[in-house]
Formats: structure tokens, C-alpha cells, sequence
């Protein structure tokens, strides 16, 4: 995992725990639960970069250019999907809606822009079910 470089992935660790108590903590009494979210999604952002760079020289992988429209896209479903939920009441049947808007915006722009991965995760679901 850490491929030869343990101390960058404890500093990633560090400061991601760090960043992820200084956006939920101040968020909670306004936000609830939210605020875990919120404060999961900011510092992951924050780990992309501490980790990229070491990733980037040992393999000379460019990842972050196909992650952006799934990072987007999903930002984007969750954000309609929590407002959805929130707009329509509280409960299960809220929830329910909300997942249900979230995941379609997700994936009518991943269809879309993404056609290729669609298509290597659909071979690649056939080809683990067809082992079983």
C-alpha cells in the first residue's frame, strides 16, 4: 500500500484527521450529521495531493483527469439528491427519494461522458459473476 514511502502516508493520514475535525466540528450544530459527511468529502480532497505526487513518480499514472467528471457528477447527484430529501420531508420515504435523484444524476452524466468506463465495469461485474 504505502509502496516504500510509510511516512507519506502517515502524514496524509495526520493531516487528513486533522482537516476532517476542523470543517465537521464547527459544522454539527448547524448541519447534524451532514457535517461528517462534509468533513469526510474536504479532507479527502486534502489527501488527492499529499498522496498524487508519490503515486504519480512510481507509476507515472495520470489519475486525476479521470476522476473529475465522476468527482463532479457525484458532487453534484448528492448535493440535488440531500436536497431533494430535505425539500420533500424527513423519514424513509425521503431518503429513498433522495437516493433515487442522487444516483441519477450520478449516472446519466457518467453514461454520457463516461461511456468507456461503463463498459469496462459492466465487462468486468460479467466476468467476476461468470467465475462464481
Amino acid at each position: 500500500y504505502a509502496g516504500g514511502e510509510t511516512s507519506t502516508v502517515l502524514r496524509a493520514t495526520i493531516v487528513t484527521a486533522v482537516v476532517w475535525l476542523l470543517v465537521t466540528v464547527p459544522l454539527i450544530p448547524d448541519l447534524g450529521f451532514v457535517a461528517v459527511g462534509i468533513g469526510g468529502m474536504v479532507s479527502s480532497f486534502v489527501e488527492i495531493p499529499i498522496l498524487a505526487g508519490p503515486v504519480r513518480r512510481r507509476t507515472h499514472a495520470a489519475f486525476l483527469t479521470p476522476l473529475l467528471v465522476p468527482w463532479i457528477v457525484a458532487s453534484l447527484g448528492g448535493a440535488v439528491g440531500w436536497y431533494v430529501s430535505r425539500t420533500v420531508s424527513h423519514g424513509f420515504v425521503a431518503a429513498l427519494l433522495g437516493a433515487v435523484v442522487a444516483i441519477s444524476v450520478y449516472a446519466v452524466p457518467i453514461v454520457l461522458l463516461r461511456r468507456d468506463a461503463v463498459f469496462s465495469i459492466a465487462r468486468l461485474a460479467l466476468r467476476a459473476t461468470r467465475r462464481n
